[in-house]
């Protein structure tokens, strides 16, 4: 009987096996990689900060990708919280239940990514004091805002006026109290939440001059004259793949706007661009106004999937337009209210459309689709992991992977030592 090499296989597993775990771990980031999303701070060190100063020396000071944790509540006091051109900031915290503060000044919105700086938002409350104005997060064009998890909420939004600051003077404070965004938003989770824009403003979740990409994460409980969810405000490009937009509320009258869940503006020359295929848009009021769900004046609404449902409105309970471009190609829009004595259309009543409408105001599927439609995304919360759940999840993985090899070198070992003390 020729002798076995146990040495040649014995090495030969273990080559395998590491071959093994790294595929495995390349797998389990890939998803992150492939997000544009890093999921590590290079360059200086991460930076656990609990103090206003702390924190803007962390991003003045950092160099390259940078995670900075807050270790407690922070509230601001000088002006607003800046991400200046050239930074990457991440910023967490490490509260065990829930997240920590990032409080903002009056007046202020907490924080402003300018042009060439790009922020992280990946498990912290951005918010105010009760009672106090100032918005969430603003972006400046050029500039890059991801959100993955956490909170931006409690913000309120109206004219800021004070004849002795002649720097900000008549600003609008808080045109999109959540978010007021010129530059690239990319939400994949987290809340923007009970936020108000008041004073015959535009969006009390988010305002938007640029692009923003909805994948996942949730958008509810705002309030604005005009989109009490999301305002797309021209020239812009408004992405929904997934996510959802509920439970927000236009307080505009019938004869100047609405859009509860989401208003698409416009002109002739430039048009707000808002494509859904997957989310849902639900649950959204204009109880005095046009569009309980989507309310598009002058924009293009493309619907290829998702869901528009459970919306109410004076006029077009799910979605009302007026000189608008509405491609209905699929996805469901159903179970909508319109509730005005004068009023029409429970789920689309388009008005003086330049385009084609996709429907009536009784039917609940597109003209050139199904009720059903593309509905891969539809009704998901769209909350999505961490970076740091991702990392749990796949250390975890990774350490079971450990073990099953440990256990299976340990298993030819043995046999190798059965084997030879035989012969």
């Amino acid at each position: 009987m020729p002798k076995v090499n146990f040495r040649y296989l014995h090495s030969k597993a273990f080559f395998v096996s590491l071959l093994f775990v790294a595929v495995l771990i390349s797998s389990c980031f890939s998803p992150i990689f492939d997000s544009g999303v890093s999921p590590f701070a290079s360059g200086a060190s991460d930076k656990v900060v609990s103090t206003e100063t702390e924190l803007r020396n962390a991003i003045n000071n950092s160099a390259g990708s940078t995670i900075i944790i807050l270790n407690k509540d922070i509230t601001l006091t000088e002006t607003t919280l800046t991400i200046p051109a050239g930074k990457d900031i991440t910023l967490t915290s490490n509260k065990a239940s829930g997240y920590y503060k990032l409080i903002g000044v009056v007046n202020r919105h907490t924080i402003t990514v300018d042009s060439g700086g790009a922020l992280t938002l990946d498990g912290i409350m951005v918010t105010h004091k009760t009672g106090e104005i100032g918005g969430g997060v603003t972006t400046s064009k050029g500039s890059t805002l991801i959100m993955l998890n956490g909170e931006i909420t409690g913000n309120m939004g109206g004219y800021y006026y004070n004849p002795d600051d002649h720097a900000h003077m008549n600003e609008i404070i808080a045109d999109g109290c959540g978010v007021a965004n010129s530059g690239t938003f990319k939400m994949l989770g987290g809340r923007i939440s009970n936020n108000i824009r008041f004073l015959h403003g535009d969006g009390g979740g988010v305002v938007n001059f640029g692009t923003v990409i909805l994948s996942g994460g949730e958008i509810t409980g705002n309030t604005a004259s005009w989109g009490g969810g999301v305002a797309n405000s021209w020239p812009s490009v408004f992405e929904m793949t997934g996510g959802k937009i509920s439970n927000n509320k236009a307080t505009a009258s019938v004869a100047s706007g609405g859009g509860g869940g989401v208003s698409i503006g416009g002109s002739y020359t430039e048009k707000c661009v808002f494509v859904m295929s997957g989310g849902e848009i639900t649950g959204n009021t204009a109880p005095d106004g046009k569009g309980g769900g989507v309310h598009n004046h002058g924009g293009k609404f493309t619907m290829t999937g998702g869901k528009i449902s459970g919306n109410t409105a004076y006029t077009g309970g799910g979605v009302y337009g007026y000189a608008h471009i509405f491609e209905w190609i699929g996805g469901e829009i159903s179970g909508n209210t319109f509730t005005g004595l004068y009023g029409e259309g429970d789920n689309v009543y388009p008005e003086n459309s330049t385009g084609p409408s996709g429907g009536d105001s009784e039917s609940s599927n597109g003209s050139n689709g199904s009720s059903d439609g593309n509905n891969s995304g539809s009704g998901s919360t769209g909350g999505g992991f961490s970076l740091r759940e991702v990392l749990i999840i796949c250390i975890g993985v990774v350490g079971v992977t450990l073990a099953v090899v440990m256990a299976i070198l340990l298993f030819i070992f043995k046999a190798r030592w059965s084997v030879e003390t035989k012969m």
